[in-house]
């Protein structure tokens, strides 16, 4: 019989860093990954929804919950966070963990290619 993967303490192990940012004057952390339903709803919306198509903001708060998780998103909305917030916030969490985009360097901060320098 094969030997069992142990992928939970292989996980476990790894000590990758999250990527901070701050809302309303309280710090939160987005995972080293994203969630695998996240992806799975992006490549979705990509399909329904043309670039210059509005998701709708029931979509967009539920992509939202999968970004930060339900706790999170719930202070946020707590502390009055407006749907173009929230939409800021999810665009700069796609950019991060949008493989090959070199438009945001993870902080929040532009890279110089965005700058012109």
């Amino acid at each position: 019989m094969n030997e069992l993967k142990d992928f939970d303490e292989a996980w476990s192990e790894k000590n990758e860093e999250g990527y901070p940012f701050k809302v309303k004057g309280k710090e939160y952390e987005l995972p080293a990954s994203p969630p695998a339903g996240l992806v799975i709803e992006a490549m979705r919306l990509e399909e329904e929804f043309d670039d210059d198509e509005a998701v709708p903001n029931d979509k967009v708060f539920d992509m939202a919950k999968q970004i930060v998780g339900e706790d999170i998103l719930d202070q946020m909305l707590e502390d009055n966070i407006s749907i173009d917030e929230l939409e800021n916030i999810i665009e700069w969490a796609n950019r991060i963990y949008a493989p090959g985009d070199e438009t945001e360097d993870g902080s929040g901060n532009s890279t110089p290619s965005d700058t012109g320098g």
